[in-house]
């Protein structure tokens, strides 16, 4: 009797071990109600079925088993405790419940859950690889996780802040309006469908209702996203593929090094790597190209195909290269990674030095301006000499140069070099006080100031003209610290057209936090500019940069820019110093125009100055000063009236560090100008009219 009874005590142990702990009666009773006539649950044979099959009112794990479908939507359930022992589903529908949290971390074969219209605060899909659909709008998530086998999303209606899309490769549809977000990364390699629009909606993304969302970030092949977000009213948005600089989903990478190999013995450990050499990239269809970064290295990311790669230098006769070119084919895209590194020796014997002197910060009546000297070997020799400086020292004084100067005399300052690499530039940076307008001979804005840089030897340089640089710089009042400039001036002689142009990129952190990636991106009119012809020169901090049909980016990955800080502002600051040929069709009174972009971090980006060049015969023109023009009050509180006789055009007001605080466009011959909110202190005020231009100092007081 008694083996009997151990036997049923040991039956009924097995037994309850079987059955599936199912705390939410509501969702126990919707379980037990499936049967062939609903459409509650289906078997793995995908047909409508009984799940308690021997009607003990209870789920054997076993039954739990035979689930694929299970459907227990607007059912009053609070907790889905026990759904993790239906290892065979692959479908959830459980909208309209009252669930606060959701874990299907089990559910290996789970492709779709819906469960929308609850109060889900917390919601486990780890290890759910398979899940190719997740419908959870209208919830209470502050954070998503996210399946990356995800071709559809929706997640409207949520608490959420931030979406990280990127290693969702597969991702087609989502949809996400009416949160709280501020960012989401759409770069994932999986171009969406931008064209498919109704009413100005994608069909197949929805991100509307979304008033605090100031960054999107996307792959560069989705083109027309800015115009997407203006058309759901998202106008302050930034969108842009600078979140990361890799290229989202799958892609190969081909990298490798640019060597110079000065003793002729082939390339190794002791040679230098060479920056800002420029490598050409052909598939047979698209082209690119980008240039080494400072230590030497190129990296191209890409799909599937053949990809033919060449050096190009700016002499290339002078130089042998170790492979002259090179094919790189890959027949898939997972994430292969190729090295190709190539080498450069001398080709004869070419002597040929360069020497530019650009601004970094612009001359102002009474302030320091700081200029940088660059000078590089473009020949094939090491090479030593010595470059010279020559100034106005009447209304110019020298403060100080990252490298002392060898020799100084009255408006000249010179430096020894020793063992110039080919390929190699080096810079000094000098600092000079301006005169002040109360000084003798006084500096006034408008004012040009004249230098003259030299490098030597000149005697056996291959091109002798850009031993010298010339550059004549205007006096300003007020400077944006973000901006771009042809240092050849506003007109050049069109007998030399042919020759390079010189741009002086600068760009400041004027925010209040380091930013931690900058981007210079240079849009370039192939009418008017030679797209081949590019030579980077120098960058402040180091770089690489990225050529892709007419766009030029500058690319300043982890620079960790401070922002500026005191008055006069110093630090933030980077500059970008580059060559290029005008198109070879330009002709006489023709222009070019640059103006670049930069981008801080996540920020919407920065837009410089328009520079206008003309090819023209040069002329002494002399700026006019319209002496109609007048302010009054002065000093003021508020409120000042500009009166002239002539029709105002725009109005600008700048403080006394050069800083441009409001800009106003007019058309009339009196205007006024708000200056309640500055702080009280000396302004400058700078006002066009039809007829010149005139520059006035204000006194803001309480």
């Amino acid at each position: 009797m008694k083996k009997i009874a151990f036997l049923l005590l040991l039956f009924t142990s097995i037994s309850n071990a079987q059955i599936v702990n199912i705390p939410d009666a509501n969702f126990k009773a919707k379980l037990l109600a499936a049967n062939s006539s609903n459409t509650i649950a289906k078997n793995i044979a995908n047909n409508y079925f009984k799940i308690d099959a021997n009607d003990d009112g209870e789920i054997q794990e076993s039954e739990a088993l035979q689930v694929s479908y299970l459907d227990v939507s607007a059912s009053s359930i609070a907790s889905l405790v026990g759904i993790n022992s239906f290892t065979n589903i692959n479908r959830i529908e459980c909208n309209d419940n009252v669930l606060t949290s959701l874990d299907v971390s089990n559910l290996l074969n789970l492709s779709v859950l819906i469960c929308d219209s609850n109060q889900i605060a917390s919601l486990n899909i780890s290890n759910s690889n398979n899940l190719e659909e997740l419908h959870i709008a209208n919830n209470q998530l502050n954070t998503l996780p996210l399946s990356t086998s995800l071709i559809v999303l929706s997640c409207d209606t949520n608490f959420l802040t931030n979406l990280d899309l990127s290693q969702c490769k597969n991702l087609e549809q989502i949809s996400c309006s009416a949160n709280n977000l501020t960012s989401i990364n759409f770069k994932n390699g999986k171009i969406l469908n931008l064209q498919n629009t109704y009413d100005g909606y994608l069909l197949n993304i929805d991100i509307s209702n979304n008033p605090n969302l100031s960054f999107i970030c996307f792959d560069e092949a989705i083109g027309n996203l800015n115009l997407f977000l203006s058309n759901i009213g998202l106008t302050n948005c930034v969108a842009n593929s600078y979140c990361s600089f890799t290229p989202g989903g799958n892609f190969n990478t081909i990298k490798g090094t640019i060597t110079f190999d000065a003793n002729t013995n082939g390339c190794d450990a002791l040679d230098v790597l060479q920056p800002n050499i420029r490598m050409n990239i052909n598939d047979g269809t698209n082209e690119g190209a980008t240039y080494s970064n400072n230590s030497g290295d190129y990296t191209f990311y890409t799909q599937t195909g053949s990809f033919n790669l060449l050096p190009s230098l700016e002499n290339p006769t002078w130089f042998t290269l170790s492979p002259t070119t090179a094919t790189v084919p890959f027949a898939n895209n997972n994430n292969n990674i190729t090295t190709q590194n190539f080498c450069i020796t001398p080709n004869g014997v070419h002597n040929d030095l360069e020497i530019v002197i650009a601004p970094i910060i612009p001359a102002r009546p009474g302030y320091d301006a700081t200029y940088q000297i660059v000078f590089k070997n473009k020949g094939n020799q090491t090479l030593s000499g010595a470059i010279n400086l020559t100034y106005n020292d009447a209304i110019l004084d020298f403060v100080t140069a990252s490298t002392t100067p060898d020799n100084q005399t009255t408006g000249n300052l010179s430096w020894n070099y020793t063992n110039l690499l080919p390929f190699e530039n080096r810079t000094i940076l000098i600092t000079l006080n301006v005169n002040s307008p109360e000084e003798t001979p006084a500096v006034t804005i408008g004012d040009i100031l004249p230098f003259s840089a030299t490098i030597n030897p000149v005697s056996g340089d291959e091109t002798t003209a850009d031993n010298v640089f010339d550059y004549n710089q205007t006096v300003v009042g007020a400077y944006d610290p973000n901006s771009v400039e042809c240092l050849e001036g506003e007109t050049i002689d069109p007998a030399l057209i042919d020759n390079y142009l010189h741009y002086i990129i600068n760009f400041e952190n004027l925010g209040n936090i380091q930013a931690e990636n900058v981007v210079v991106k240079d849009i370039i009119n192939t009418n008017q500019y030679d797209i081949n012809s590019i030579q980077i020169l120098n960058t402040s901090h180091n770089s690489y940069t990225k050529l892709k049909g007419n766009t030029l980016e500058f690319i300043f990955e982890g620079i960790n820019l401070a922002p500026t800080s005191g008055n006069p502002p110093v630090g933030g600051h980077g500059t970008v110093l580059f060559k290029i040929k005008p198109n070879d069709n330009l002709h006489i009174d023709d222009t070019v125009h640059k103006q670049v972009s930069i981008f801080f971090d996540y920020n919407a980006p920065l837009q410089t100055n328009s520079e206008i060049t003309t090819f023209t015969s040069l002329t002494n023109s002399i700026p006019i000063i319209d002496e109609s023009i007048a302010i009054y009050p002065n000093p003021a509180t508020s409120i000042i009236t500009i009166h002239c006789k002539n029709k105002i055009q725009s109005i600008e007001l700048y403080d006394v560090g050069g800083r441009l605080l409001i800009a106003k466009t007019a058309d009339s011959l009196e205007t006024t100008l708000d200056i309640t909110n500055q702080f009280n202190g000396i302004y400058f005020l700078k006002i066009n009219s039809a007829n010149g231009s005139k520059a006035m100092k204000i006194i803001k007081n309480k």
